[in-house]
């Protein structure tokens, strides 16, 4: 069964359009912007769209995405560590601000994912990778 919201609409991402601006940019587009397309035609995300994708990936999604998340709010409390406090208050406001955890706690909530989840289900290399990547 497709993951639905609320209003029992499949939850999906519409796409973004973004504009490219400067010498730099119009300089590598040509090159990017087929990856940059082709990302829109993944089957998760064209699973996620059309409403097929199965429940039980997108909750392994989320908790994959939590790990994330986790990691880059440490590493943001990392980072604070060594700025003066005005630009560490900001730097973390930035986590606390966005509303994502609020989001995604109704998301885990709807589907029944819970602490132990996060904490039994390993990270996935590519999320592992991902992480690893923050660092760099």
């Amino acid at each position: 069964m497709p993951f639905l919201i609320d209003s029992g609409a499949p939850l999906f991402y519409s796409g973004a359009k973004f504009k490219l601006r400067g010498a730099h940019h119009e300089l590598h587009r040509p090159v990017v912007l087929p990856t940059w397309k082709a990302s829109f035609d993944h089957p998760f995300i064209t699973a996620l769209h059309d409403g097929t994708l199965p429940e039980d990936t997108f909750r392994y999604y989320l908790i994959q995405d939590h790990h994330y998340l986790t990691a880059f709010a440490a590493l943001h409390e990392a980072i604070s560590e060594h700025l003066p406090a005005a630009q560490a208050k900001v730097l973390l406001a930035l986590n606390e601000g966005s509303g994502e955890d609020t989001i995604r706690d109704k998301m885990h909530a709807e589907l029944g994912i819970t602490a132990t989840d996060f904490a039994t289900t390993p990270v996935a290399p590519t999320a592992y990778a991902y992480i690893s990547h923050m660092y760099y």
